[in-house]
Formats: C-alpha cells, sequence, structure tokens
C-alpha cells in the first residue's frame, strides 16, 4: 500500500533534512528553521524573531516588577532604617504617649511621608487622598496607614482597568504581529498609569489577548506548560512557534489536496485520499526546493 502523507510525516521529514544540512543546529534552531522553509514566504532568512518595539517594553516593564504599594513601602522603609523604633512607631506598635516614642521623630516621619505623595493636577494618590482636605495634621502611624490603604486600593483600580483593556483586544489580523502591537498599547497604558506587571501578570495578559480566538487553543497549553519559571521572552516565543505552526499545518494540508488533485485518475480526491509515490515524490521534492532556496538566500 503506499504511504500515507500527513503533516506530521511531512514536518519530520522537513526538520531531518535540515538536521543534515546543518549537524551544529539545536533541535529549536531546525525547528525555527523549518517554519520559516514551511511558510512559503519568500526567501525568508529566518523565522519570526520577538519584535523590537516589543522587546523595549518589556524591559521597562521587567524593571516595574512589583506594585505601586510595594515599591513606595520598600523606599520608604530604606530611608528610615537607620533610625531607631521608627519602624515599630510608624506601624503602632509604639503608640503615642509610650516612653519608647519620639515625637520629634514622629514628625519627621509624618513630613517624609507627605513628600513621598505626588500633589500633581494627574496624580491618582495625592497629599488630600491621604490626609482628606482640612483634616488637621496626624500622626506618621495614622497617616501610614491610610496612604497604604489607599495606594493598595489604587493598584487595585488600575490592574481593573489594565484587564478591561485587555478584554477588548481583538487580532484584528490574527497575527503574531499584531499581538504584539496589541500588547504594545497595553503595557504603555499600564506605565502611563504607573502599574507594574510582574511575570504571572504578563503570562496573564497573553492568555487573556488570545482567549475566545482560535489562536488561544493553539496557546494556551503551552504557556501553561511554561509557567511558572519562565520568563516573558520564552512564552512570546513559544506563541510565535505555536502560530508559525498553525500556519505551517495549513500550507501542508493544501499542498496534500493539491498532489491529491493530480493523482492517475485524474479526478478530485477528498482529504482522505491516500497518495501514490509519485505525489509523495513531488511533494518531497517541493520541500527540498524551497530549503535549497531557503539556504542560498541566508
Amino acid at each position: 500500500m503506499p504511504p500515507r502523507v500527513d503533516s506530521v510525516a511531512l514536518l519530520k521529514r522537513t526538520m531531518q533534512m535540515i538536521r543534515e544540512a546543518h549537524a551544529d543546529w539545536d533541535e529549536d534552531q531546525v525547528l525555527e528553521h523549518t517554519f520559516s522553509v514551511m511558510n512559503l514566504q519568500p526567501n525568508t532568512n529566518q523565522a519570526e524573531k520577538i519584535p523590537r518595539s516589543v522587546l523595549s517594553i518589556v524591559l521597562q516593564i521587567v524593571k516595574l516588577n512589583e506594585n505601586n504599594w510595594a515599591i513606595w513601602e520598600l523606599m520608604f522603609m530604606d530611608c528610615i532604617r537607620p533610625i531607631k523604633n521608627a519602624r515599630h512607631i510608624l506601624t503602632g506598635e509604639i503608640p503615642s504617649g509610650h516612653t519608647d516614642y519620639d515625637e520629634e521623630l514622629d514628625s519627621h516621619l509624618l513630613g517624609l511621608i507627605l513628600s513621598s505623595c505626588d500633589h500633581g493636577p494627574t496624580s491618582r494618590i495625592d497629599t488630600y487622598t491621604v490626609r482628606e482636605q482640612g483634616e488637621e495634621e496626624q500622626l506618621g502611624s495614622t497617616l501610614y496607614k491610610k496612604l497604604k490603604a489607599a495606594l493598595t486600593i489604587n493598584d487595585e483600580v488600575k490592574l481593573s482597568t489594565i484587564h478591561d483593556q485587555v478584554h477588548k483586544v481583538k487580532l484584528v489580523h490574527r497575527n503574531i504581529a499584531n499581538l504584539g502591537k496589541e500588547l504594545n498599547q497595553i503595557w504603555n497604558d499600564a506605565a502611563r498609569l504607573g502599574s507594574c506587571m510582574d511575570e504571572k501578570l504578563k503570562k496573564s495578559t497573553l492568555y487573556r489577548c488570545v482567549k475566545d480566538d482560535w489562536l488561544y487553543t493553539q496557546t494556551v497549553d503551552s504557556l501553561k506548560a511554561a509557567q511558572p519559571g519562565c520568563s516573558y521572552e520564552y512564552a512570546y516565543h513559544v506563541l510565535a512557534k505555536k502560530h508559525q505552526e498553525a500556519e505551517l499545518l495549513g500550507h501542508i494540508r493544501t499542498a496534500a489536496r493539491v498532489a491529491s488533485n493530480r493523482n492517475t485518475t485524474g479526478q478530485p480526491s477528498g482529504p482522505g485520499q491516500i497518495l501514490n509515490q509519485e505525489d509523495v515524490m513531488s511533494l518531497n521534492a517541493q520541500v527540498a526546493r524551497r530549503l535549497l532556496v531557503h539556504m542560498e538566500g541566508a
């Protein structure tokens, strides 16, 4: 019985040819090269890379790897660390009137807290948010608790806003480049809001961007498998490879249908038609020609 031509066999055959031509390549390079060859694109010399614009945004996000309250608190605590009893006075563990309570220190803490607040016209956390307009001056410990509550609520509002934006993302062209542009915009908005995205949130963003779309089914399993220790760059590569793989399978099925229609009977064949040896050789020859053209252009 003549062999059946399917996507897996053709993919393996192409990968084997590339391995023989590039014995020093690892499996990831072989796979990326295979996708590039099978995508039927003219003389591309490499598989799709992460767009520079996306990488630049990723680098910015990596620097903002905590939320607003965590960043503010760490910076603030570093400022007061050398001062005896400062943390305990600030958190209220040493209350006003205690023998270890320092009135002068409390006034300095209050000033430091207020100076840490932004009172600009676009600020979401300002002195009025913390102190309330017209309110008398408070103890550093009381003000600290109010500021913490205000910043924490603000973080939640900002994250909710980002999630709403992500929910509205539509992959109009359904390709990886468009996804990169959409993520670019989301992260720019996040940075402008002052929010921060850690690795978990970035991967969650990826999930939401492809949810309810054909690409979601192609990517979500791989992205989930990448958790919890993978970097965003790796997750993006997985997404790109899955997208290329989906295109590859479509090209393979198209090529198989074309070959099936040129069988010995001259009659159109269904998608399940078993191809004869001549058709198999024809498909392999097409792959070889594309590979040679690709290697010459590289």
